[in-house]
This record gives structure tokens, sequence and C-alpha cells, in this order.
């Protein structure tokens, strides 16, 4: 018997160049599906790595503060002028990390202060080049920055007797002082433009594109990570965090600790 062959009959078992294309085609189409749901998984991925993060800066900084008579730590800005460790190295041993290596480093730029700097202090959606040792101190910047407003300070002979703004006389350097703990920030995620290092200074905020200079306010998606005062941690967009009006009934500072009470 013969066998009959038909236009639909294959030759080989391999595939035709039409159905070679159809197949690549396909493929691509899936590919460009799937890339949004991928990108914004891995968003979604790195907003919750830098969450867990801050969760334990955060709740180091509440360790600390118990342990130094309910005192917060300061950031560079103070911390020479008063004689302690500024917040990223002051936390270290409540963060896990080894208290006499934080005590022998000198400056930022060595191998442990980076394995934290890179490490715990990095927020992975962060696009900034990673320190190493031989990095100059001056151009380290960390990814989360103090709120400066608790280091303002009122006595004639300290570093910031001249600043005058909305709650001075007063002053935040303990925990208990903070009228509205759970409503106010005290680290949030510097923008890469910012000058400073490893806080910000919003008491000298007076617009909106000031606070963008400072603070990057979408770096996941359209919000940023924050640590509150007790020590929680919440993703929030920076309108409900810093919004400038000149009318301060209508602005909104969850950065000032008097207007963050209200």
């Amino acid at each position: 018997m013969h066998n009959i062959k038909t236009p639909w009959t294959r030759r080989g078992s391999g595939f035709t160049l039409i159905e070679l294309l159809v197949v690549i085609a396909i493929i691509a189409l899936l590919v460009s599906i799937m890339m949004p749901s991928l990108a914004k998984a891995n968003g979604l991925a790195k907003s919750s790595k830098c969450l867990l993060q801050l969760r334990q800066i955060g709740q180091a900084t509440q360790v600390y503060s118990e342990y130094n008579r309910e005192l917060l730590p300061l950031s560079q800005m103070s911390a020479s002028y008063y004689n302690v460790q500024p917040w990223e190295k002051a936390i270290i041993p409540y963060a896990g990390g080894d208290a006499k290596a934080v005590m022998s480093t000198t400056g930022n730029s060595t191998a442990f202060m980076n394995s934290f700097i890179n490490g715990l202090y990095r927020c992975p959606s962060d696009t900034r080049d990673l320190a190493t040792e031989t990095t100059p101190e001056a151009k380290i910047k960390f990814s989360y920055g103090e709120n400066g407003s608790f280091e303002l300070d009122p006595d004639p002979n300290g570093p910031f007797a001249s600043v005058d703004w909305p709650g001075k006389p007063a002053t935040w350097h303990q925990l208990s002082q903070t009228p509205a703990p759970a409503a106010t920030v005290f680290y949030g995620e510097l923008a890469i433009t910012t000058v400073m290092n490893d806080h910000f200074m919003p008491y000298l905020w007076t617009s909106d594109a000031n606070a963008a200079k400072e603070i990057d306010g979408a770096r996941h998606s359209s919000r940023s990570n924050y640590v509150f005062v007790d020590g929680h941690v919440e993703p929030r967009p920076m309108a409900q965090v810093f919004k400038w009006d000149t009318d301060m009934t209508k602005r909104i500072d969850r950065l000032n600790p008097m207007l963050a009470a209200h």
C-alpha cells in the first residue's frame, strides 16, 4: 500500500521558518505582557526589604534611647559638637553590631562601617555607587536620614541657638518630649540630590521643592518609607508627610513635632 502524501505532511520533525517566527512572536508577546508585572514585583520586593531595614533601624533607635536616658541619637550635623557618635554609629550595638568595632572606627570608610553603609543603611532602590574603603567620608551618602528638627537647641551656647522656627524654645531631644511620637517622622529616605550625608533639615523648607531636594518622596513608586518616633514604619506619599502652605493651619508637616501633633 502506497503512502499518500498530503499538503499537510511534514518532510521532517523540525519547525518551518514560518512556525519558528510565530513561536518567537508569541514568546515576545508573553514577555512584553509579563515585564510590567515582573518590574512591579521587583519594586515591591525592594520596598519590602527597605521597610524591614528601617524597622530594624527604628527598633535599634528605641533601644538606644532606653539605654541613654531617653535621648535620641544625633546626626553628623551636631554629634561632634556634643562629643557623641552620629546615629549611624550610635545605634549599631543595638542593631546587632559590635560596639568595640564602632568605637575603633575613624570616619565612615572602613570595612566594618561599609558593611552597614552598603547593607542595613542602604535602600535596595538607591542607585548610588556602593561605598568602598577608599571613598572619602564626606562623599558617603546614606539612603536614610534623620530628621534634624530633633537636634534644634535654644541654648545660647548650642550649635543651633540662632534658629527661629515654630515651637522654639521647645526641644525634642528625648523620646518623652515628642508630643505625638506615633505621628512624627524621625527617619526618612534621602534624595540623591541632597548635600547632607545622614540627615535632612525640614525646619528650613519653605516650599515643596525644598523638601524634594532633601527627601525622596517617591522612591518606591509613588511613596517612600518612614520611621516614626515611636519606632513604627510606614510607606507614605510625600503629600501625607509634608505639604507646604504659607498658612500654618493648612500645612501638612509630620516632621515638625509641634505641627505633627495637630
